[in-house]
């Protein structure tokens, strides 16, 4: 049992002095080194685009679309800022769980969740596929 305690301490102490960065291996990942140039655009703030938390942020050709679980409601503004409309999920046994673009339609998927049936993502995504392969099968 000594043997054993001191082979677990020696192993230990030995896998303590192998570093786990390398310094020299190192990329510069500075804000300056992963953009040119940065542009800032506020978004519109009244009443009715007033939200909470971005859970999901999708950018588009036109638009932003902000995920807000605070509100339960997705919000889409331009691509100067403006705020444009709000999907407010009206049904409260449901609840805004994530939001997919889906280019083969030019549509939005917003998922909900339900407090007596979910469906996990893997199998939401499986579902997705299957109807793209479809799709692209058809071209």
């Amino acid at each position: 049992m000594l043997i054993g305690w001191l082979i677990g301490i020696l192993g230990t102490a030995s896998a303590q002095t192998i570093p786990v960065l390398d310094p020299a291996r190192a990329v510069d990942t500075s804000f300056s080194a992963l953009f040119d140039d940065v542009e800032i655009i506020p978004l519109e703030t009244r009443p009715a685009s007033v939200f909470g938390i971005v859970k999901q942020l999708l950018v588009t050709d036109e638009y932003f679309i902000i995920l807000d679980p605070d509100t339960d409601a997705v919000l889409f503004f331009d691509k100067k800022g403006r705020f444009l409309t709000k999907y407010k999920n009206k049904q409260r046994r449901y609840r805004i769980n994530f939001i997919q673009l889906d280019p083969a339609h030019n549509a939005l998927l917003i998922f909900s969740q339900n407090k007596n049936y979910n469906v996990n993502t893997a199998k939401l995504q499986s579902y997705l596929y299957k109807e793209q392969q479809k799709n692209f099968g058809n071209w």
